[in-house]
């Protein structure tokens, strides 16, 4: 397949938060508007090799004067690589504003990355896993979030649409606030139909 074109894209939002009760007892409200804008392109370089990715920034500002605001910079990406027919391997990366409940900080720029590999054997078993990474380090705070996942799936396929899935996860949540660290082991199997 020859490289297909470039795309250019640009993206924007405009963002306000409004709550109704307030945060705290004195009156403390985290009503805020924002926005956030990205430039980014789309691109083909093959069949086996696509994606997207874009950059830019982001911006949260409370009503409250002496509230510091969120802000920072912004990657998104989905990129996909092939290196066989029956081989996917997947980059993922989000960043987003998030507010928070917290007393004494509207919130985090929010960040995750995701690398997966599904392969599969024949046409019905698809096995797969992932590892991802996700932060959240909040304004005006020295609280700082961290998780990082690794999972394992596995989906058997009856037919296109009707399969039985099975998914285990094992995390990690560390946190400088040390009263907010945990551990899980997570174990899913389900039934999916498809339309």
């Amino acid at each position: 397949m020859q490289p297909g074109p470039l795309a250019l894209f640009g993206r924007g939002e405009i963002s306000e938060d409004v709550y109704k009760q307030p945060v705290t007892v004195s009156g403390l409200t985290r009503d805020s508007t924002g926005y956030a804008t990205l430039v980014g392109m789309t691109f083909a370089v093959s069949d086996a090799f696509y994606g997207d990715i874009s950059l830019g920034w982001g911006e949260q500002n409370s009503i409250a004067a002496d509230t510091a605001p969120i802000e920072g910079f912004l990657f998104n990406a989905d990129i996909v690589w092939m290196p066989t027919p029956m081989t996917l391997v997947e980059f993922l990366a989000n960043s987003q504003i998030a507010t928070a409940n917290t007393v004494d900080s509207l919130g985090a720029v929010s960040r995750s990355y995701r690398l997966s590999l599904q392969h599969a054997f024949w046409r019905y078993l698809v096995v797969g896993g992932y590892l991802s990474y996700e932060t959240a380090d909040y304004t005006d705070n020295p609280l700082v979030d961290e998780r990082l996942r690794e999972g394992l799936t596995m989906e058997y396929f009856f037919n296109p649409n009707m399969s039985v899935y099975t998914r285990y996860e094992h995390t990690d949540f560390f946190s400088t606030d040390p009263f907010g660290e945990y551990t899980e082991n997570e174990i899913r199997v389900g039934l999916s139909i498809r339309n």
